[in-house]
């Protein structure tokens, strides 16, 4: 994950260094790309490591982390780039996503370490063989169970 944010920044850096447009709109499509894989591991890990008593709880902190913290972002790209131009910022902000990122990884080094542990295996699944034509098949447990029967 260290890794795709780094790549993040760059692209970010990439973007605002673009002097060509072509250039600019593969730097985006580029950090769109990693931030949709960004994203997609930061939910999954969410879901599957949050146990079930805090997961809303921890959910509902990560939305508001992922709507708050773009918008406080704009608000301070915003005037930055009317003090020093939306280029720097633009380059800064990537420069800065990769420093912070190197740096937390440098510094919590079981981050870098970090490997999930082995899923236990799915239990089998047995199948019954489809009923002949004629034969009388009581329901399955389950189909007992949903409509209200044991």
């Amino acid at each position: 994950m260290a890794g795709v944010a780094i790549a993040w920044g760059i692209a970010v850096v990439l973007a605002g260094l673009a002097a060509e447009l072509w250039i600019a709109l593969g730097a985006l499509a580029l950090g769109g790309a990693v931030n949709f894989v960004l994203s997609t591991f930061r939910t999954t890990i969410t879901q599957a490591r949050t146990g079930d008593a805090v997961r809303g709880r921890v959910q509902g902190a990560l939305t508001v982390v992922l709507v708050g913290g773009p918008q406080i972002a704009n608000l301070l790209h915003g005037v930055a780039g009317a003090a020093y131009g939306p280029r720097i910022v633009i380059c800064a902000g990537g420069l800065l996503t990769v420093a912070a990122v190197t740096a937390i990884a440098w510094a919590i080094p079981d981050l870098r370490r970090y490997t999930a542990p082995a899923l236990a295996p799915e239990p089998a699944v047995t199948r019954t063989p489809p009923a002949a034509p004629g034969d009388r098949i009581s329901p399955a447990p389950a189909s007992r169970a949903r409509a209200g029967r044991r």
